[in-house]
């Protein structure tokens, strides 16, 4: 904390002492999703963070038969989700396809706006106007690769003169459509050639194996912007899934982020008791702290197909959870179990398989939490338990908002913390600290947060005399222990965290 105070009182008069206190601790954002996944078209080079279903398509387009990820984002919106960062997964050139209109002696060059097949799909009609021959029409189309889809999409651009009292550069036309971009700039001299131009060569793209996809996943730790809170990870198809050590380095990834995988099931699991079976042995792979990371759903969603006639789509549940779960936090708090007869999803024609009462508790005795189909409530979340729930561990993290709220506490009071870095590790400072995370869990607990009658009862904060060693002295880190009573379950979650402050021989 610094003091501005005046040199000196030489003089009668009213004098004013500045204390400039260090801010109180706000809350971190910890519901930000994240889904690495397999698209039609996008940026590949860094995860985009979106906020609404308009955004996602413009961006990375639609398509479900190939590239179901793009309906999972779909359901991630339209189940209250606000705020998801796409990275995309994308295995082979990196040079998007050109298209070459002629115009004159020379040429107009356009580029996809990011790599893959896709660019394929891509076409340009330039149109001549009879009447006025000074001005032309372009128009860029992406053709759906399927006939029972809507035929295309296009970029319009009408009415576009090459008069010398008009003259306007190239890219401000073009550029800035979600299809091609134009790699010159200049100035209108003539009209391009009419006609339909495509492609100059086609573009191949592989498919993914589910180790690339871990791989990337661990890429985003250092290129995401903000911090995450959920994670999920591309929809596998006909049965592959991700091995037990791909999930322990997923779940590892969430261990450094503070936050949540979210698994669902492998679609060749068929019966209550053989997803039970496999869990149980992902589990077993799983170090505690790795287990209380993920949080496994059941059954597979399904979903009409929009781009065949094809039987339905069975996908993934995460992206639907993770946009219930964002809803959720944003109502009643990140406290609050996403689950239960209100926490209902939508945008699906049904579930994969129907699980009566006694599977339900069969997978909830596991730490597997089931959706179910309840007359009255159409598909709800019937479970909010983390992987290391099974019935046999008796964890302090069995409840997924118990893992959450612990994982916003911890990062909100480091953060609202960093002010200490600059500060001696003496008393004063102590206190400080001590009374600003009080003041950050007095909020929590009136809102709700903590079981308990009393503050006395909820959360207790030591920063003091009692807890601080020669060494921590020494070696500039003030230790901060803290205790919160989670409305279920209601022991005590204790938390020991150090906090680093200037060493006590900087100040000799």
């Amino acid at each position: 904390m610094v003091r501005i105070m005046p040199n000196s009182y030489s003089s009668p008069g009213v004098y004013i002492e500045e204390s400039l206190m260090p801010p109180s601790i706000a809350g971190v954002n910890m519901n930000a999703a994240l889904l690495v996944g397999n698209f039609y078209r996008g940026p590949v080079d860094r995860p985009q963070l979106l906020q609404s279903y308009a955004e996602f398509e413009r961006i990375f387009g639609f398509r479900a038969e190939k590239w179901r990820d793009s309906f999972s984002a779909k359901l991630f919106f339209q189940n209250g989700g606000n705020e998801l960062y796409v990275s995309r997964l994308f295995k082979g050139s990196r040079k998007p396809a050109k298209i070459s209109v002629p115009m004159g002696e020379g040429s107009l060059t356009f580029e996809a706006t990011s790599p893959g097949a896709w660019g394929n799909d891509l076409s340009i009609e330039v149109r001549h106007h009879d009447t006025r021959r000074d001005h032309f029409s372009l128009f860029i189309r992406c053709d759906f690769p399927y006939p029972s889809a809507k035929s295309q999409d296009v970029a319009a651009f009408k009415n576009i003169s090459i008069s010398n009292s008009e003259p306007r550069r190239l890219k401000d036309i073009f550029n800035g459509n979600p299809y091609a971009e134009l790699l010159e700039d200049g100035l209108f001299t003539e009209r391009p050639d009419k006609g339909i131009f495509y492609p100059q060569s086609p573009i191949a793209e592989q498919d993914f194996t589910s180790e690339e996809i871990i791989r990337n996943l661990l890429e985003c730790e250092t290129l995401l912007t903000a911090p995450v809170g959920l994670v999920c990870l591309a929809d596998r198809r006909e049965g592959r899934g991700y091995t037990k050590q791909q999930i322990a380095r997923a779940a590892a990834f969430c261990e450094r982020t503070h936050s949540i995988l979210l698994l669902g099931p492998r679609q060749n699991w068929t019966t209550p008791l053989s997803i039970k079976s496999a869990v149980e042995k992902i589990q077993d792979h799983l170090s505690p702290a790795q287990r209380s990371r993920v949080a496994l759903y059941a059954p597979n969603l399904l979903v009409d197909n929009p781009d065949t006639t094809k039987q339905q789509l069975s996908i993934s549940p995460t992206l639907a959870i993770a946009g219930y779960v964002q809803k959720s936090d944003r109502i009643y708090g990140i406290w609050k179990a996403p689950a239960g007869v209100e926490a209902t999803l939508s945008g699906f024609t049904g579930l994969k398989d129907l699980y009566e009462h006694e599977e339900a508790n069969l997978l909830n005795s596991a730490g597997i939490n089931s959706i179910r189909s309840l007359s009255s409530h159409s598909s709800v979340i019937w479970g909010a338990k983390t992987m290391d729930g099974h019935s046999q561990y008796g964890s302090d993290f069995t409840y997924l908002p118990v893992r959450r709220l612990t994982d916003y506490v911890t990062r909100s009071i480091l953060q609202g913390s960093q002010w200490v870095a600059f500060e001696p590790n003496s008393e004063e400072t102590w206190n400080a600290l001590n009374q600003r995370a009080s003041g950050f869990l007095k909020d929590l607990y009136r809102t709700g947060a903590f079981a308990g009658t009393t503050e006395s009862t909820s959360f207790f904060v030591h920063c003091d005399p009692e807890i601080v060693t020669p060494d921590d002295l020494e070696k500039g880190r003030i230790p901060l222990q803290i205790g919160f009573a989670p409305v279920r379950p209601a022991e005590f979650v204790i938390l020991n965290l150090a906090i680093p402050c200037q060493p006590l021989r900087a100040r000799q």
